[in-house]
């Protein structure tokens, strides 16, 4: 996202058990300002042209998380990918500035593989003999008191910086051990500015300014297509093994089929949906249902699925999520089979824990009896004794 910010107008971030005295000294400094900007989003801010002196451009990214799936041969480098497109728009575009938003790596310590390649694309786009205009007014000994350099890297003579990168950490590259974390290096290195590290929270008062954003869609960004069937009836003639086992030795259940033809129905819309800089092969998921009839079958398992999309899918063994509707399909059987009757003249003179220990007995026998299922494996208990208790 780019985001055309006029400088003519203050944004001021101002503490507030320190806001009555700062108040007089901007009453004090009022005359010296230009008019205060509204306070909305406005759809053109004026001349966006490059030479036009009071637009400032930043370029918002967030979220990157470089380094996931790193161990998955198709989609280690997917990260990496759209990190450089980022640069890439960021140095076309023309930006001041480029903003991180947090989670530029997936995790605190991403592997040496990882750190190696964002070394080098922040070295490839941001240090360069480009001009930087903007002006550091903050105190940065507070900004970067985590830092040996008190300063901005594109104020170190030692550094030639033509793209600022400002970050904050996110929840997955956090400070861990000592309080470092990935970012800190990459400070240390001149190569990013790290704010934002602070021990507690406080209360910011944010002042109105005028701003435009355009959204950018990024072109390298894996298609990924989410999809839902919910297994609810059995065609005509069409019986499911009675005790919802899977036949063994390579036989065939319906659910395969159906899912294997939704499958290839996303993976055919994702094809022919792919933009020309997209990677091949699309993250596909389907969350698979097993409800009335299906409910007493045993799901398929998402890896024998995947076998058969190896070559199609990036994920291909974790393309399917499958569940059971036990509850809702199960029980509403349960309720509407009518209550056994109970002799309880042939109890005679039983002690209490007795009585409820065969009771128990009757009540797993009516649990096989209502799910249609043999031997040892019922209904969950916790369950049934809920709906038991809470009979009608």
């Amino acid at each position: 996202m780019a985001t055309d910010m006029n400088i003519e107008d203050d944004l001021f971030f101002v503490h507030d058990d320190e806001l009555e005295e700062d108040t007089k000294k901007e009453e004090e400094e009022t005359s010296q300002r230009p008019p205060p900007a509204n306070d909305t989003l406005v759809d053109n801010i004026g001349k966006t042209t490059d030479e036009h002196e009071d637009i400032l451009r930043i370029l918002v990214a967030s979220d990157i998380h470089v380094g996931y799936g790193e161990n998955k041969p198709n989609l280690y480098l997917d990260s990496v990918n759209t990190f450089e497109e980022v640069l890439k728009i960021a140095t076309e575009k023309k930006v001041d500035m480029v903003l991180l938003g947090g989670d530029l790596f997936h995790e605190n310590n991403p592997s040496r593989d990882m750190q190696h390649r964002v070394i080098q694309l922040l070295r490839q786009y941001c240090l360069n003999d480009r001009e930087v205009a903007l002006e550091f007014v903050s105190d940065a000994s507070v900004n970067f008191e985590h830092s040996r350099f008190d300063r901005v890297n594109y104020e170190d003579a030692n550094i030639n910086v033509g793209l600022p990168i400002f970050t904050i950490h996110g929840n997955h590259d956090d400070t861990a051990g000592k309080g470092l974390t990935i970012l800190d290096v990459l400070h240390e290195a001149g190569l990013v500015n790290l704010f934002g590290k602070f021990s507690d929270i406080d209360q910011f008062d944010v002042k109105g300014r005028k701003f435009q954003c355009k959204p950018i869609p990024l072109q390298t960004v894996r298609p990924m297509v989410v999809d839902e069937i919910i297994l609810d009836s059995l065609p005509e003639g069409v019986r499911l093994p009675a005790n919802g086992v899977r036949p063994s030795g390579g036989g065939f259940v319906l659910d395969e089929m159906i899912i294997d033809d939704k499958i290839s129905e996303m993976i055919r819309w994702a094809e022919s949906n792919r933009g020309p800089q997209q990677p091949k092969l699309p993250l596909i998921r389907l969350k698979v249902t097993y409800a009335g009839p299906w409910a007493i079958m045993q799901p398929i398992h998402g890896r024998q699925i995947g076998a058969k999309f190896e070559d199609r899918a990036a994920n291909a063994a974790e393309m399917v999520v499958t569940r059971r509707a036990a509850r809702d399909s199960m029980m509403s059987k349960l309720k509407q089979m009518p209550a056994p009757e109970i002799e309880f003249d042939k109890f005679g003179n039983l002690k209490s824990d007795n009585f409820e220990m065969m009771v128990r007995n009757d009540l797993n026998v009516l649990k096989r009896q209502t799910y249609g299922i043999q031997g040892t494996t019922i209904a969950p208990r916790d369950e049934f004794d809920d709906e038991m208790e809470d009979g009608d």
